[in-house]
């Protein structure tokens, strides 16, 4: 993928997918101990077989703390010679339940791009996060970045 020249080619188009990522219980698990937001196993919960979902399912807090290392990962499958910084996310929406033990990905559409004043590139993309098995995202979300080259060797 080009850094600087190639990305108004890259608007409109998936420009990269990640890896699938797991979710089992111990990530979950992690990510309730490390944000001190513990509701018990909530993948695992007898309750939430009763709730509004009819089945259990984890908090889309923990895939969207996963967003970034997808990102990165999804623009190095799509080859790209820079890396990103993100700069931030704009109109996170949870759209679906994760069921537990599912994987998910982020696929990763170009929606605009604009250089900084230091004439590095900047792109928007349009961020959905898939989960194995179903056919809509279970998060959307924009993600703004900075293209950095990589040093040359």
């Amino acid at each position: 993928m080009a850094v600087q020249t190639e990305f108004g080619a890259l608007i409109g188009k998936t420009i990269g997918k990640s890896q699938w990522f797991s979710l089992d219980r111990a990530r979950i698990r992690s990510f309730e101990q490390a944000t001190a937001d513990e509701h018990g196993d909530l993948a695992g919960a007898a309750a939430d077989l009763d709730g509004p979902y009819g089945n259990s399912f984890m908090r889309g807090f923990v895939a969207l703390s996963m967003l970034a290392e997808m990102i990165d990962d999804g623009l190095a499958q799509a080859g790209s010679a820079a890396t990103p910084l993100e700069l931030g996310i704009d109109d996170i929406q949870f759209i679906a339940t994760i069921p537990p033990d599912r994987r998910i990905r982020a696929v990763l559409d170009a929606v605009s791009t604009s250089q900084t004043a230091q004439d590095c590139p900047k792109i928007t993309l349009d961020v959905s996060v898939a989960v194995e098995g179903t056919n809509h995202p279970a998060i959307k979300a924009k993600c703004i970045c900075l293209w950095q080259p990589h040093p040359a060797a």
